[in-house]
C-alpha cells in the first residue's frame, strides 16, 4: 500500500539541522507568549455527540422511578411483577451485547458519524414499542432495541470524541461521555416521577431526535479519513474542528505517522496474537469492566428505589426524591472529574473512585445486616437514613473513576487502526457481565 502523501511541512529535523532545544536561548529576540487559541469546535462537537449518551442514561434510568407505577397498571392497565420489570432490563442488555461487534464493524467500514447515526434508529423503535406497549412482550422489544442503541453509543461516541480532541484535553472530552449519561439518568428519575407515565416516555423519545437533528452538522472523524486514504478530507474535517488560528499541520502529520501502511490492514486478532502491548491493553481494559460491573452499580441504579422503600428511608426523605437526590450528586461526580482527569491521571482517580464505592458498599452491608437481626424497630427506623447517605457516596464515588475511565482507556490504549474493534469488544464484555448481574 502507498503511504498517504501531505502536502504538509516534516516534523523530523533534516539533515545538518541544528537541533533546536540545543541552541543557546537569545535573550534579545525573546518571543512574546503564545496566545492561548480557544477551542469551542471540540467542545460543541463533543457534546453534539454526547447526547446519545443521553439518551443511554434515560434508558438506564427508566426503571428507577416508576416501578411501583408499572406494578400499579400506570402503563396502558399493563400490570408487571417485580420478575417482569427485572426482566426489561435483562432485555436491553441483551439488545445491548448483540450490537457492540455490528457496531465496530461499521465504525471502520462506513465511518464513525454515520455510525452514530445510525446508531439513534433503534432509538426510535424502542420508545415506539413503549410508548404503545400492551403487553409485557411489547415492552420487552421496547427495551431490547433502546439497549441495541444505547450500547452502540457506548462504543461509537467515546471513540469519536477522543478522535476529535486534542491530546491535553482528550480526558476531559472523553468525560463528558459519562456526564451526559448521568444527566440522562437524572432526566429519566425526575420525569418518571413528575410526569404520567405515558408522557414521560415521549418526553424519553424526543431525546434521540434532538442528537440527530444537531450530530448532523458535525464533521466526520479526521482519523477516520486519513485511515481510509483521504488525507484532504482530513484537513478540511480537522479545520472545522480547530479554531481559524490553529495551526493543523502538524497535527495531520502526527495522525498520519501512527497509521503506518503495514499496520492499517491489521486485524484484530493478528495484533492481538503478535503484540504484547495489545494483549495488555485487553487485560487491562477487560479487568476495569469487570471490576466496574460486579461493584453492584447497576443494581443501585435501576433499583434504588426499592432499595430505599425496604430500609424504610421514607421516613426521612420520600423515596422518589431520595432517588433524584443521588442522581444529583452522580451528576456532581461526573462534573468533577471533567476538570481533574487530566490532572490527576486515570490511575489516581480509580484508587480513589473504587475506595469510596468499597467503604459505600460495607455500609449498606452492615445496615441490612443488622436490618435482618435486630427486632428493635424503632432502633432500626433511627439510622434508616444510612442507606441514603451510603448510596449518594456510592454514585459520586463510581461517577468520579469506575464509570468514565473504563469507557475511556479503550479508546486510548489500542493502536488507532484496532481501535473500533476493541472498543467494540469491550462493550460486549461490559453489556454481557450487566446482563447476568440484572438477572
Amino acid at each position: 500500500m502507498n503511504k498517504i502523501k501531505l502536502s504538509i511541512p516534516k516534523l523530523k529535523k533534516e539533515p545538518g539541522e541544528e537541533d533546536d532545544d540545543t541552541k543557546e536561548p537569545d535573550i534579545k529576540e525573546k518571543a512574546p507568549p503564545q496566545k492561548k487559541i480557544p477551542r469551542n469546535p471540540e467542545y460543541v462537537a463533543a457534546v453534539n455527540v454526547c447526547l446519545g449518551a443521553l439518551g443511554t442514561g434515560t434508558v438506564m434510568g427508566w426503571t428507577n422511578n416508576i416501578m411501583f407505577k408499572l406494578q400499579n397498571g400506570a402503563l396502558h392497565g399493563m400490570k408487571l411483577s417485580e420478575d417482569q420489570v427485572s426482566w426489561s432490563a435483562s432485555f436491553m442488555a441483551i439488545g445491548a451485547m448483540l450490537v457492540c461487534i455490528p457496531t465496530g464493524v461499521l465504525l471502520d467500514t462506513i465511518g464513525r458519524k454515520p455510525t452514530v447515526l445510525i446508531a439513534s434508529i433503534p432509538f426510535y423503535i424502542g420508545w415506539a414499542c413503549i410508548i404503545f406497549a400492551k403487553f409485557p412482550a411489547m415492552l420487552y422489544a421496547g427495551r431490547f432495541f433502546c439497549g441495541f442503541a444505547g450500547a452502540s453509543f457506548c462504543v461509537s461516541a467515546p471513540l469519536y470524541t477522543s478522535e476529535i480532541a486534542e491530546r491535553d484535553i482528550r480526558g476531559r472530552l472523553g468525560a463528558f461521555f459519562q456526564l451526559f449519561y448521568t444527566l440522562g439518568m437524572l432526566y429519566a428519575v425526575f420525569f418518571g416521577w413528575a410526569f404520567p407515565i405515558i408522557l414521560f416516555n415521549y418526553a424519553c423519545a424526543i431525546v434521540p431526535l434532538v442528537f440527530a437533528f444537531l450530530f448532523l452538522l458535525q464533521p466526520e472523524s479526521p482519523a477516520y479519513n486519513m485511515r481510509r486514504q483521504r488525507p484532504d478530507k482530513a484537513a478540511r474535517n480537522m479545520a472545522r474542528l480547530r479554531h481559524k488560528d490553529h495551526d493543523c499541520t502538524g497535527e495531520l502529520e502526527r495522525m498520519q505517522n501512527r497509521l503506518a501502511p503495514n499496520l492499517v490492514e491489521e486485524k484484530f486478532m493478528t495484533a492481538f496474537k503478535n503484540r504484547k502491548s495489545v494483549k495488555k491493553a485487553t487485560w487491562v481494559c477487560m479487568m476495569l469492566t469487570f471490576f466496574q460491573q460486579w461493584s453492584g452499580v447497576s443494581g443501585v441504579l435501576f433499583y434504588s428505589n426499592r432499595l430505599f422503600t425496604l430500609a424504610g428511608a421514607g421516613l426521612y426523605i420520600p423515596e422518589h426524591w431520595t432517588v433524584i437526590l443521588q442522581s444529583c450528586f452522580q451528576v456532581l461526580g461526573a462534573t468533577f472529574v471533567m476538570g481533574t482527569v487530566d490532572r490527576f491521571g486515570r490511575k489516581p482517580l480509580l484508587i480513589f473512585s473504587s475506595s469510596m464505592m468499597a467503604l459505600s458498599s460495607a455500609s449498606l452491608g452492615v445496615f441490612f445486616s443488622l436490618m435482618r437481626q435486630d427486632n428493635d424497630d424503632e432502633y432500626v427506623s433511627r439510622i434508616a437514613f444510612f442507606p441514603i447517605i451510603s448510596c449518594i457516596v456510592f454514585v459520586v464515588g463510581y461517577s468520579m473513576g469506575m464509570g468514565p475511565i473504563p469507557w475511556l482507556l479503550p479508546t486510548e490504549l489500542f493502536p488507532p487502526h484496532i481501535k473500533a474493534t476493541g472498543c467494540s469488544i469491550i462493550g460486549v464484555f461490559s453489556w454481557f457481565l450487566l446482563w447476568l448481574i440484572s438477572r
